[in-house]
């Protein structure tokens, strides 16, 4: 009822819609949020970001969130954070920008936009109206640029985790993911096209003998996946990726908080190929 698009707005972020296909992999996210069952409490999220200090704005808007509890007529200002949080990991923004608190002006409407509360007045929790189930929130909310610390323990190695999926144009076929350990790599060597090309060829005749590769749709590279701040690569065509310098990750008892050892850095290439079977002709 808000008019709100929740997935056809993406193309307007900040992030190249190509690597918005990864998230095809990541449905938790939305199973989380998204529920079909209309008689639920649910929330349409409409606000952006501002980055503190400086006056650019970050689109992140299209979030549909259903009330975690149903049974209390109450939303928490922590609730309504973490779903615009998990916005901004399904547009891959988590790794740019720290959510920090909602703007001035953030405002929370019933249905017929009578406001519930505003952000000067709204601390921990806003009680909900007994026969309203639809809420507008819109706004903004505040954003803080994450700074990747200088390296000062880099590691030698990273681990390189290929996935790669098959589909037909029509969409008529389309088997699950194939996920391959490409073993451990030295920083600084290059990784290329025709070597993830060659693995999709030989894993498409092992499981799949009557299709051939028809074209790439995408490559999507994510360098340091473990770290702190992880960065995505797209490459529609042919590429050369150089294995890219990163800090050392410590793995750390959770109770003593002792470091136990080096953690092995992980870089994750996900690939796409829209395949055809090797007897037709166009």
């Amino acid at each position: 009822f808000f008019n709100i698009n929740a997935l056809g707005i993406f193309a307007c972020a900040t992030q190249p819609s190509k690597v918005a296909a990864i998230t095809g992999y990541d449905s938790d996210y939305y199973a989380r949020y998204i529920d079909p069952d209309e008689n639920k409490i649910t929330f349409a999220i409409n606000v952006d970001g501002f980055v503190e200090g400086s006056n650019q704005e970050i689109l992140i808007r299209g979030i549909h969130h259903v009330l975690t509890n149903q049974n209390q007529k109450i939303v928490t200002k922590a609730e309504l954070l973490d779903a615009i949080r998990h916005q901004m990991v399904l547009l891959q923004l988590d790794y740019s920008y720290e959510l920090v608190d909602f703007a001035p002006d953030a405002q929370l409407l019933t249905r017929d936009r009578r406001l519930l509360f505003a952000n000067r007045n709204f601390e921990e929790s806003v009680s909900l109206e007994d026969t309203i189930q639809e809420y507008l929130l819109k706004g903004h909310v505040i954003l803080r640029k994450r700074v990747e610390e200088p390296i000062t323990h880099p590691t030698e190695t990273a681990n390189i985790e290929y996935k790669v999926q098959f589909a037909t144009k029509d969409g008529e076929f389309h088997p699950l993911p194939i996920f391959v350990d490409y073993g451990e790599k030295h920083i600084g060597e290059k990784l290329t096209s025709d070597e993830f090309r060659k693995i999709a060829e030989e894993k498409l005749l092992q499981l799949y003998p009557d299709y051939m590769i028809d074209q790439k749709e995408y490559t999507i590279i994510k360098h340091n996946s473990l770290g702190q701040l992880p960065r995505y690569y797209s490459y529609p065509d042919d590429f050369s990726y150089e294995i890219q310098d990163r800090q050392r990750i410590m793995a750390k008892d959770p109770k003593s908080g002792k470091e136990l050892g080096e953690t092995q850095s992980i870089d994750n290439v996900f690939e796409k190929y829209l395949i055809t079977k090797k007897s037709y002709k166009p």
